[in-house]
């Protein structure tokens, strides 16, 4: 984990401090497994491993920088168009796996305050197909409306109505 990252982990533990947190999900990925952590520590809470959480797979583009994609054709897709994105886990995919998983959190998890640990585009691409927006709005809709909650960000979902918290 960067420093910026602990800092946010920890930005967040302490704003999650004092509310009853029942049970926290993350990705397996290790940079959410150590947020996870941080934030378990604070709130007394057990970490749960969840693949639905994982990223969005972006193996068409992993391993480049933004400048080397922003000069291949790709990148008007992944800006623009990222459902058309080929080669990769299909946004559709991302939202149908995050909705599955919400709705799976409703039925196991009912009146229960539940922390899912995940990734920016993971999140906002849940959030998008909650609202019944198009996946398309990924890179405009989603960070006007603080969907895209870059790293340490928190989005709350309360009975399905999303507001940006931190």
């Amino acid at each position: 984990m960067t420093a910026k990252g602990k800092k946010e982990s920890i930005q967040a533990a302490r704003f999650l401090k004092h509310k009853k947190i029942d049970l926290i999900y993350a990705s397996p990925l290790e940079r959410t497994q150590e947020t996870a952590n941080i934030i378990a520590r604070a709130v007394h809470a057990k970490v749960i491993t969840a693949l639905e959480l994982n990223e969005w797979n972006l193996s068409c583009i992993q391993g480049l920088t933004m400048a080397q994609i922003r000069k291949m054709p790709i990148w008007n897709n992944y800006w623009h168009h990222p459902t058309r994105l080929k080669d990769c886990e299909s946004l559709h995919t991302v939202a149908q796996r995050m909705m599955k998983f919400y709705q799976k959190l409703l039925s196991t998890h009912r009146n229960k305050t539940i922390v899912a640990v995940s990734h920016a585009g993971t999140i906002a691409a849940f959030i998008l197909a909650l609202k019944h927006h198009s996946l398309d709005e990924l890179h405009t809709i989603a960070p006007k409306r603080g969907w895209f909650p870059s790293t340490g960000g928190i989005v709350e979902v309360k009975n399905g109505v999303v507001k940006r918290v931190l």
